[in-house]
């Protein structure tokens, strides 16, 4: 027995005394956790049956009342599932075949080894009722959370066709007849993409999001359902080894219905897209208000203080000095102001495009601060690019050449922008100390330094991709790639479909 921690409850029915005694010895010498109760007719032991919880019974063929046979038909009639052992002096064919039929889990002849012997078959018989045991608690757990679980799960066989399928999945497509779904096969479902089939038919796993088209399926006659449209489903694949009697392998499929969260996530996305386009019409009004108004009028004020005593004789060298100091100052304040605006938008992009906006923000990057920066771009010009992928890939470029600035140590960066139907690639690299990037990332937000962080979102928000190599000594490579849009007379449209 594998738990020993529990006594064996075993029921002897034998009205022979000596060989009650020699069974109850034998029984306790190999199975000393086990708890013997005699019995000596059938009757006797009808009377406690249901009152005891018994593991194991063992009755005589041969009873003053009755015969194992007829015992073990009322048994059965009781609905009883605890192991019968027969045992005969008499070794006779029909009753075995017969006390088989009935359900006894093992049949004993009284031979010369059979005190040995039945010990070792309770202990069998104990085992493997203990393993029915614990396979029908497994099977009621299962039966409880396939029942019960949100999530679709089907069970298929190696030919597609559902073999058991939950009320959660029923619910996703909208069918209320689980026969319904037991017309087809999985292969033969419309929405299923030939990448799909394909990697079913290389017994490989899928796992993917489905736009499932339900009037299709429909129109199809796969099934009824009182759902119309689409729905947006999160559809995993796998393939099973056997799962019937006959080794069949098969398919087990889950499902869940993600289109709330895909309208949330598609919600968020469009109201942070709106965000960023009000950030930046605001940064664009005020960037316009310092640089043609705050500015032009502190360009005024310096010109007029430089010309204070022009037609008014003489100052003397300390008003000079005094005034000399306020021009310096205004003219710092003018450079401050229009560095600012520069900052919010550059004035030159609506002007002279991305490509030369781009290159001057990196000289002037490199003339204030010395880092080397080669800019190089192909196929920009050539595209008439959406307002909004211009300001993005410089705000972009702003933030990578801030982030090595401010953490990089370096003296060399490169910049290139190509066109790459239907993408525009982005490359940010430079030769300074770099960092270990999973480390990094990891750590983020528990930080201050959001540089990364803000352009993944930014690069997020335009539907691209993102990816930065980095190794401590050997510098930093940001790959981007965006989808590229261009402006139509007004209207805007994917470079794809020009």
């Amino acid at each position: 027995m594998d738990d020993k921690a529990k006594t064996l409850q075993v029921a002897i029915i034998e009205d022979e005394d000596a060989h009650y005694f020699l069974i109850e010895r034998a029984i306790i010498k190999k199975i000393p956790f086990s708890s013997i109760h005699s019995f000596k007719s059938a009757g006797e032991f009808l009377e406690k049956f249901i009152e005891t919880s018994f593991d194991i019974i063992v009755t005589d063929y041969q009873l003053p009342d009755m015969t194992g046979i007829e015992l073990l038909e009322i048994l059965n009639n009781e609905g009883n599932k605890i192991p019968v052992i027969m045992v005969t002096g008499q070794g006779n064919e029909m009753v075995a075949v017969r006390a088989m039929k009935l359900g006894v889990w093992d049949y004993l002849v009284k031979s010369n080894d059979f005190f040995s012997l039945l010990p070792m078959v309770i202990e069998k018989v104990a085992h493997e009722r203990n393993l029915e045991l614990s396979l029908q608690k497994s099977e009621e757990r299962f039966k409880i959370v396939f029942e019960n679980s949100p999530i679709g799960i089907g069970l298929y066989d190696s030919k597609g066709y559902p073999i058991e399928i939950n009320n959660s999945l029923m619910n996703i497509f909208g069918i209320s007849d689980s026969k319904d779904l037991k017309k087809f096969t999985i292969h033969d479902d419309v929405n299923m993409t030939d990448s799909i089939k394909t990697k079913l038919f290389n017994g490989e796993t899928v796992c993917t999001e489905l736009c499932y088209n339900l009037d299709l399926a429909k129109k199809a006659a796969l099934f009824n359902t009182i759902k119309s449209g689409t729905i947006d489903i999160d559809l995993l694949i796998r393939k099973l080894g056997s799962i019937d009697d006959h080794g069949s392998s098969g398919y087990l499929v889950i499902v869940q219905d993600i289109s709330e969260r895909k309208n949330a996530d598609a919600n968020i996305h469009r109201l942070s897209q709106q965000l960023l386009q009000a950030q930046e019409t605001e940064r664009q009004m005020i960037s316009r208000d310092l640089h043609d108004k705050i500015a032009q009028d502190l360009s005024m004020l310096k010109i007029g203080c430089e010309t204070l005593f022009d037609n008014n004789g003489h100052p003397t060298e300390d008003i000079n000095k005094r005034v000399s100091q306020i021009s310096d100052i205004l003219h710092g304040i003018i450079t401050a102001v229009r560095d600012m605006s520069y900052d919010l938008r550059p004035p030159g992009l609506d002007q002279f495009g991305i490509e030369s906006t781009i290159y001057q923000y990196c000289e002037d990057f490199s003339e204030k601060t010395n880092l080397n920066i080669d800019f190089n771009s192909a196929g920009i010009n050539d595209i008439n690019l959406n307002p909004d992928i211009e300001i993005n890939l410089y705000r972009l470029v702003q933030e990578g050449l801030n982030n090595i600035r401010k953490h990089a140590d370096a003296d060399h960066a490169i910049i290139k922008i190509v066109a790459s139907y239907p993408n525009i690639i982005l490359r940010i690299e430079d030769n300074g100390k770099g960092f270990d990037v999973n480390k990094r990332l990891a750590g983020l937000t528990n930080e201050k330094r959001m540089g990364l962080r803000s352009m993944e979102e930014r690069v997020s928000l335009l539907e691209g991709k993102m990816a930065v190599t980095s190794h401590p000594g050997k510098g930093t490579k940001i790959f981007i790639e965006i989808p590229c849009k261009e402006k139509n007379n007004g209207l805007e449209k994917n470079c794809s479909d020009c």
